[in-house]
C-alpha cells in the first residue's frame, strides 16, 4: 500500500454491503434529511468499483421499493437489465480490437443494427 485508499473491489460481499448500506440510507432518509442525497450518491459511486458495477445496488433498491407490486418489480428489473446490456455492448464495441471479445462484439453489432433496440 502506497498511502492510497484501497477498496476490496471485485468482491460479492462488498457489493452486498453497498446494497444494504443504500437500503439503510433509504429507510432512514427522514432522519438524515438533506444529508441522505450526498450519502446515496457516494454509495453509488463506491458501488462502481464492485463486481456488479452500479447494478447490484439498483436491483436491490428497486426490489425493496416495489416490494408490494411484483409487476413493477419485473418492469424495473427489465429496465435495469436492458440498460446493463446496452452498457455491455458499448464497452464491447469500444474494445472491439481484442480477439477474445470478437464474437461478443459481433453480437453487439447485431444488437445495435436491430431496429427494435436502436
Amino acid at each position: 500500500m502506497s498511502g492510497s485508499i484501497w477498496f476490496p473491489t471485485e468482491n460479492m460481499l462488498f457489493t452486498l454491503a453497498c446494497s444494504f448500506l443504500l437500503l439503510e440510507v433509504v429507510e432512514h432518509h427522514k432522519c438524515l434529511g438533506i444529508l441522505s442525497i450526498p450519502i446515496v450518491i457516494s454509495i453509488l459511486y463506491i458501488a462502481t468499483f464492485t463486481d456488479w458495477f452500479i447494478f447490484g445496488p439498483l436491483f436491490t433498491l428497486s426490489f425493496y421499493l416495489n416490494k408490494e407490486n411484483k409487476d413493477l418489480q419485473a418492469l424495473c428489473h427489465a429496465c435495469i437489465s436492458f440498460f446493463k446490456s446496452r452498457l455491455f455492448c458499448i464497452c464491447m464495441h469500444a474494445t472491439r480490437s481484442s480477439m477474445v471479445f470478437s464474437s461478443l462484439a459481433n453480437w453487439c453489432d447485431t444488437f445495435h443494427s436491430n431496429p427494435l433496440f436502436v
